[in-house]
């Protein structure tokens, strides 16, 4: 492989490792902060998460101030992107990333139609499948667009 996909790959995991690993530190400080400081914490996680209490996990009896499905997905992104790097994974496929991304979609659909309702734990399993799908999509794709050809394509373009 190229050096430049190698880069290309590189960069998009460390990406991803840097914005999820983030989140969720900002996740955990919110977490155990006294009462006062606790609920202006929380404040920026309600814009990306519903964040109900009975959806969310608890660490050490405290809160989490995100529900179960986004702890899996931050966690998962964390843990996808990480185990990629450290094991030099450089090609990956599309379509396996796309479906691993499914059951939280399906998950997620049938919740809010009111269809069923899952636990904590399936939305915790679904969260990381996604996590660990966008990531494998994310590689897939960087790597496509690092191809040369792909890239002359897109050079000529402009």
């Amino acid at each position: 492989m190229s050096t430049g996909r190698t880069a290309t790959v590189n960069a998009v995991l460390t990406a991803t490792l840097a914005v999820t690993g983030t989140i969720l530190t900002f996740v955990l400080i919110a977490t155990v902060l006294p009462h006062p400081w606790r609920d202006a914490a929380r404040l920026p996680f309600s814009m990306i998460c519903h964040g109900i209490p009975e959806r969310s996990l608890r660490i050490a009896d405290h809160l989490l101030p995100i529900c179960a499905r986004c702890t899996g997905i931050y966690l998962g992104g964390i843990l996808a992107a990480l185990a990629a790097l450290l094991l030099r994974v450089r090609s990956a496929s599309l379509a396996l990333g796309i479906v691993l991304m499914i059951p939280l979609a399906i998950d997620g659909t049938g919740q809010a139609l009111g269809i069923w309702t899952t636990g904590n734990p399936a939305r915790f399993a679904t969260g990381m499948l996604f996590a660990v799908g966008f990531v494998t999509a994310a590689v897939a794709y960087a790597r496509r667009r690092s191809e040369p050809e792909v890239l002359e394509s897109t050079l000529s373009m402009r």
